[in-house]
C-alpha cells in the first residue's frame, strides 16, 4: 500500500530547491540536456541521501547495461536516451562530471563515479557559483614573482607564445595547448603566471593535493581538468597543469 500510494504521487515529486538551481545553471554552462540531468540529479541524491543509497545498494553489482536499464525505469526514460547520455563522449562523460566504470559490475554508487567526493555536497546544500564544483581540484593560481625581464635570454620564444595566448583569447580559438618543460626551479609555472597577467586572465590551477594535503590522483586531475575547459570556456582564463608527469606516471616497467 505505501508503494503504491508513493508511485500516485510520482508526478509531485521535485528535487530539492537549491539542487534544482544548481543543476540548471551547471547544465546550461557545460550543456546538458534535461536526461543528462536527470541522471546527475539521482546520483547527487543517492550520494546524498542515506535512504536512497540503502535502497539502490539492494539492487546488487551492476554491469553496464544492467546500469543502464536501471537507471531507464527510476527515472522513466528510453533506455537509448541514457546509454546516450552516459556516453563517454557527451557531456556527463566528456567533462568528467559523471563517468561510468565500465571495466566490472559494481553497486549503482561505485559503477557511477562522480567528478569529486564534495560534488554533492556543494550542488545540494546551497546556491552556489559552477565554479564551486572544483574547489577541491582547481583552484585560482597565486600572484606571480617573475617580470618579463626574467625571461630576457628567451625572448623569441616569449613574444611567440605571449602572441599565440593572445589570438586564442581575441578569437576564442580551441586547442590551445601549451607545453613547457625543463628542470625543477626554471621558472615554468611563474611563465604561466605572467602570461596570465599579460593577458589580463585570471589563471586556474589543478590541485595536485585536496583541502586535506593528500595527493590527488592523476586520472581524478584529468577529469578536473576537463570539467574545468567545460566550465571556463566562455570566460577569458588560462588553466595550469602542473607536474603533469605524475599523470603518466604508472608504475609499470
Amino acid at each position: 500500500k505505501l508503494h503504491a500510494r508513493a508511485e500516485g504521487r510520482r508526478g509531485e515529486t521535485r528535487l530539492p530547491a537549491f539542487l534544482q538551481a544548481n543543476l540548471d545553471r551547471l547544465g546550461d554552462l557545460v550543456g546538458l540536456d534535461q536526461p543528462a540531468r536527470q541522471i546527475l540529479a539521482f546520483m547527487l541524491l543517492v550520494r546524498n541521501d542515506p535512504v536512497l543509497n540503502e535502497a539502490v545498494d539492494l539492487l546488487g553489482p551492476l554491469s553496464t547495461v544492467r546500469a543502464i536499464n536501471v537507471l531507464s525505469v527510476i527515472l522513466a526514460l528510453p533506455e537509448p536516451v541514457v546509454r546516450d547520455a552516459l556516453a563517454s563522449d557527451a557531456p556527463l562523460g566528456r567533462t568528467g562530471l559523471l563517468v561510468v566504470d565500465r571495466d566490472a559490475s559494481y553497486s549503482m554508487e561505485c559503477k557511477f563515479n562522480l567528478l569529486s567526493s564534495k560534488l554533492a555536497d556543494v550542488m545540494i546544500a546551497g546556491e552556489s557559483d559552477p565554479l564551486a564544483i572544483l574547489k577541491d581540484t582547481v583552484r585560482p593560481s597565486r600572484p606571480g614573482t617573475l617580470e618579463p625581464a626574467n625571461y630576457a635570454h628567451l625572448e623569441m620564444s616569449y613574444q611567440l607564445l605571449l602572441a599565440f595566448l593572445q589570438v586564442a583569447r581575441d578569437t576564442g580559438r580551441t586547442g590551445a595547448n601549451v607545453l613547457v618543460y625543463g628542470p625543477p626551479g626554471t621558472g615554468k609555472s611563474e611563465l604561466a603566471r605572467l602570461m596570465a597577467r599579460e593577458l589580463g586572465c585570471s589563471l586556474m590551477e589543478i590541485a595536485t593535493e585536496d583541502e586535506d594535503g593528500d595527493p590527488v590522483a592523476g586520472e581524478r586531475r584529468l577529469r578536473a581538468f576537463r570539467a574545468a575547459q567545460a566550465i571556463f570556456s566562455g570566460r577569458p582564463a588560462l588553466i595550469l597543469f602542473d607536474e603533469i608527469e605524475d599523470v603518466f606516471n604508472d608504475a609499470s616497467p
